[in-house]
């Protein structure tokens, strides 16, 4: 079934993002997000632009019962604040029913995708969470321009 078309959205319609975070770091480990450092809203960047930033996007969602154990597409996009798309994840995931779950109860759904974050100067991005290329969950943060950052010599010296 293709996913993207009016049947695989209307299928899809109760599935939602219920939450989206911007960071500089984050995975899944025992189906718990771990995150070293937490969500940000606005990266500072010192020195020369354009920077190359490590980052991540975690997103959580809540399949309903009747969804599990069916392919859904899924998407992260990043775009700037004039809406044109820099890039974009896109996977087909399946929510499995775990042994034990009780019938009819929902699941939830966690992701987190790693990527370099190429930042060209002060500006609003937006990561953008679709379901069935539909527009599930937005989440900004901004670039903010901080001053350089001191060079320093062998021994630790700014010069």
């Amino acid at each position: 079934m293709d996913l993207s078309s009016s049947v695989g959205r209307e299928r899809l319609a109760s599935v939602d993002i219920d939450c989206s975070i911007v960071t500089a770091s984050a995975e899944i480990i025992l189906n718990t997000f771990s995150m070293p450092v937490g969500g940000c809203d606005s990266v500072t960047v010192h020195g020369d632009v354009p920077a190359i930033r490590p980052g991540a996007v975690a997103a959580a969602s809540r399949i309903p019962c009747r969804e599990t154990e069916r392919p859904m597409a899924v998407a992260t996009e990043g775009a700037e604040e004039n809406s044109a798309t820099r890039a974009t994840v896109s996977a087909q995931v399946e929510s499995g029913r775990h042994e034990g779950m009780a019938q009819g109860q929902g699941q939830r759904v966690r992701f987190a995708i790693r990527l370099d974050l190429r930042l060209d100067g002060p500006a609003r991005h937006d990561v953008i969470g679709r379901i069935a290329a539909v527009e599930a969950k937005r989440t900004s943060f901004t670039v903010a321009a901080g001053p350089p950052r001191p060079r320093l010599d062998a021994r630790g010296r700014s010069g």
